[in-house]
């Protein structure tokens, strides 16, 4: 989603809407760095934790990702001691109600920059448009009378709802995007437990004391429905909705058709002999 929205700005550079990089893509990357981007360096902290030395020595038991998160929303990372919701994050998030409540604060106010800034500018520029164009209409040179466009409707209004309807969809898809794909999550944890099963219910099994003849026949049961159901439904299942993410999800974020046909690039005249 980060390399999305960085493609975004990118977009923005190559058609020089400084306001846009500044106040839209800029402005998304921060609000998402600071809210699920925090949540990555909290998985990556407890990923590179030795929480089985931490229990022993330190009677501390693995914080929750997922609940940090409610409280940091909930109570600006204020932990409720009495319900067992205790900072436990160490040295890892040093400062750790402070560094919520930023992040939190810095994502709201995120969220009136990229409602307010680009309607108010562009509104103005129209604005001097449309006098220009009355300027223009009103001297004519020589009297040809030159059929002149009429300029397009930018109201203030209308660039408010616009940009309202964007940031209302960024902002909650920065939850719903995060949420899909968090499935893929859920998918490895359900592989790995699916693989413990077999193996228990099957070569576990014979290697407790099935003897040798169970454990040659049970390699084959354990071996196909590891391939059939591993290998094949699930890799299938994983493939599928990384396509889905990858196609709503990461495109939306710098992606817009606006009814355009697709046209791929013609390399044909890089290979032409005439040439």
């Amino acid at each position: 989603m980060l390399f999305g929205t960085c493609l975004r700005i990118s977009n923005f550079f190559r058609e020089r809407k400084w306001v846009d990089i500044v106040f839209e893509g800029m402005t998304q990357f921060v609000m998402l760095t600071a809210l699920f981007g925090f949540m990555d360096y909290m998985i990556i902290g407890k990923w590179l934790t030795d929480w089985d030395y931490e229990l022993a020595e330190n009677n501390k038991q693995p914080p929750g990702v997922i609940m940090a998160m409610i409280v940091m929303f909930l109570s600006g990372g204020v932990f409720d001691e009495v319900k067992g919701g205790k900072p436990q994050w160490g040295d890892f998030v040093p400062a750790q109600t402070q560094s919520m409540r930023v992040c939190v604060v810095v994502a709201f106010l995120c969220v009136p920059l990229m409602l307010l800034v680009k309607p108010f500018y562009y509104a103005r520029g129209h604005k001097v448009a449309e006098d220009n164009y009355q300027k223009d209409q009103n001297n004519q040179l020589d009297g040809l009378n030159v059929p002149l466009n009429e300029p397009e409707d930018h109201s203030f209004g209308q660039l408010f709802i616009h940009q309202m309807i964007e940031t209302i969809e960024y902002s909650l898809g920065t939850v719903s995007n995060t949420a899909s794909y968090l499935r893929l999550w859920a998918l490895s944890l359900a592989h790995g437990q699916l693989a413990k099963v077999f193996f228990d219910q099957t070569l576990g099994a014979a290697l407790g004391g099935g003897g040798y003849v169970a454990l040659f026949m049970l390699y084959y049961v354990f071996f196909g429905c590891t391939f059939a159901v591993l290998m094949l439904m699930d890799l299938l299942e994983a493939f599928l909705h990384t396509l889905r993410l990858h196609w709503v999800e990461f495109q939306n974020k710098f992606f817009k058709g606006n009814g355009i046909p697709y046209k791929p690039y013609d390399f044909q005249h890089i290979f032409s002999s005439n040439e």
